[in-house]
């Protein structure tokens, strides 16, 4: 464990391959703000993804240097990592340098095109096929629906004619289709 010049506390968690941040003032039932090797505070596999500045395996420790750097010693990898800035812009507990979508809370990293951008800042999400979303994965942002793919959301279906739309999920239910189409 170790504690930044504004007592934030880092602590490392070798059986879930991750190190977690504890904001000042720290309490005994404070959860932790921030997780560093993992995409989100539930995962725990080594190296998800493969070996990278994002992953860890088995972190055995951590330090924090004068200026505030963190260094966590990354014991199966076989390597030190160091983390200058731990901000986190969105709140959404991934660190800015390890999060998909540093302006937009996306707390479960949901990249469904693997493109390296999170789902919620991707530009255009196609949808090419038949798909359904619950509420709990509605994340899209600007969606292309080609060859007359079925997109169904909440228990709604819309089937959309080949085009080009600007699609929004309301909060309370309800879909705005802009710049043409066709709902049946």
């Amino acid at each position: 464990m170790a504690l930044d010049t504004s007592g934030n506390l880092f602590a490392s968690d070798a059986a879930n391959h991750r190190v977690l941040q504890y904001t000042s003032p720290i309490s005994s039932s404070q959860a932790a703000l921030i997780v560093i090797g993992q995409s989100d505070f539930t995962t725990n596999t080594p190296n998800t993804g493969g070996i990278s500045a994002r992953t860890l395996n088995i972190p055995l420790g951590v330090i924090v240097d004068a200026i505030g750097n963190l260094w966590i010693a990354d014991g199966a990898n076989h390597r030190v990592l160091g983390h200058a800035d731990l901000t986190d812009t969105d709140l959404d507990g991934i660190a800015d340098v390890d999060d998909n979508c540093i302006n937009t809370p996306n707390p479960n990293q949901l990249d469904m095109d693997g493109d390296g951008v999170g789902d919620l800042c991707d530009v255009v999400n196609i949808i090419t096929s038949d798909v359904t979303l619950s509420v709990n994965t509605i994340s899209l942002g600007n969606v292309i629906v080609q060859n007359n793919a079925v997109l169904t959301i909440e228990g709604i279906t819309l089937d959309i004619n080949l085009g080009t739309f600007s699609l929004t999920v309301k909060s309370g239910g309800g879909v705005l289709i802009k710049s043409g189409g066709t709902i049946t």
